[in-house]
């Protein structure tokens, strides 16, 4: 599942990719929002996301292999939409804008969640190390990858 969580992860950065190329080749030449209003509700979206992300993911739960794997896969979804959210307003900017730069704004919060999300050798040692403060025996990474 390890290897299946990354794979997914770089489908998503590639799709925000390709959204950049239609964002630029499609964009209007002029929109109804000024792009400094749509760029200022991206900012604030990306920031509420920051601290949503945080405050609504529930901690690993340790009681049996699969109920780790399962909170740690919920939490990569949650965390992936929640960053992704922000890329897409960005996209619906750049039409209502008629200016790319909007939805450049969005994929910089999209790809620092992204960040945050993505199962690295370094964030499975952090996750390990939260989990043995709460006496949990469990390996993470024996559990994804089995």
């Amino acid at each position: 599942m390890l290897q299946q969580l990354r794979i997914m992860l770089a489908s998503f950065v590639a799709v925000l990719a390709i959204l950049g190329v239609v964002a630029v080749a499609v964009a209007p030449d002029s929109g109804d929002v000024p792009a400094a209003a749509v760029g200022g509700a991206v900012v604030l979206y990306g920031l509420a996301s920051r601290l949503a992300s945080r405050l609504i993911e529930r901690p690993l739960d340790c009681a049996s292999p699969e109920s780790l794997r399962l909170t740690y896969q919920t939490r990569f979804f949650l965390r992936i939409a929640i960053a992704e959210a922000a890329a897409l307003i960005g996209f619906a900017g750049v039409f209502v804008s008629g200016s790319w730069w909007p939805y450049l704004v969005g994929v910089l919060f999209a790809l620092a969640g992204f960040v945050r999300a993505a199962p690295t050798e370094l964030s499975l040692s952090r996750d390990q190390d939260e989990l043995a403060t709460t006496g949990c025996a469990l390996q993470l990474r024996d559990v994804l990858t089995r």
